[in-house]
């Protein structure tokens, strides 16, 4: 399964007030049509999300009640790493709907999402968040066509979501109207990816074995972690002996 980070094409369509103080976000969460990704190699592959994929009963169904963080987590969340891994601001209870668009082709998923944590409501009001951003795995089906005049190299299937992370107004890489938004060829698609096989690469690091570069780059921040906590121990026996 592929992991895919899409701020996808967007915008805050509504906010309102819930009676315990939080906020109640009315968004657009992604649409259909063909998305750009970056692989490991550094070439670019296009990717199609179909409307049968996109609002399939249970990719929609897996939106539901997702979580709602600051930024995208290390890794996707799970019960274990929500509350070290997250910045969890909020959760979706009412995804799934449908909202068309004037270009051919693309259809928005629309649903609220509800913010409760008090610094990310000021954000939301002063502007400083606004851009959603979908965290989900889905299947690559590689086969490549032309969807509405733009071409593409795989379709994605099986989609199923993580969680909804929020950022700043022009975060987004689908477009502006997805928001409170990747379309970018700049995103790395979050896994590594043999361009001539279009199998998914494992990356290996000593002894350990990743499946993505997110989970790798976290390992090599704890490494360097400990090298810097066993020189600074060092350091302090350097001194005592000296």
């Amino acid at each position: 399964m592929a992991i895919r980070f899409d701020r996808s094409e967007g915008k805050l369509t509504g906010k309102r007030r819930t009676p315990t103080g939080g906020v109640a976000l009315d968004c657009n969460f992604s649409r259909t049509g063909v998305f750009a990704y970056k692989t490991a190699s550094g070439r670019i592959r296009r990717e199609l999300r179909l409307p049968e994929e996109v609002f399939a009963k249970a990719s929609l169904d897996s939106l539901e009640f997702c979580l709602c963080t600051l930024d995208h987590p290390p890794n996707m969340v799970d019960p274990d790493n929500w509350k070290t891994d997250a910045v969890v601001i909020g959760m979706s209870p009412k995804p799934g709907g449908r909202a068309s668009s004037s270009r051919p082709g693309i259809e928005y998923l629309t649903g609220e999402a509800v913010i409760v944590d008090g610094k990310a409501i000021k954000m939301f009001d002063s502007d400083d968040l606004h851009d959603a951003s979908l965290g989900y795995r889905c299947r690559l089906e590689y086969t490549s066509g032309e969807y509405h005049g733009e071409k593409y190299d795989a379709i994605q299937r099986d989609i199923v979501h993580n969680h909804i992370a929020f950022g700043p107004r022009g975060w987004g890489r689908a477009g502006v109207e997805c928001g409170a938004h990747l379309d970018a060829a700049d995103h790395f698609d979050g896994e590594a990816f043999d361009d001539e096989t279009g199998e998914t690469m494992k990356l290996k690091i000593g002894s350990e074995t990743f499946d993505n570069e997110t989970a790798a780059q976290k390992a090599v921040d704890t490494l360097a972690a400990k090298l810097d906590s066993a020189e600074g121990k060092l350091a302090v026996l350097e001194a005592e002996q000296t």
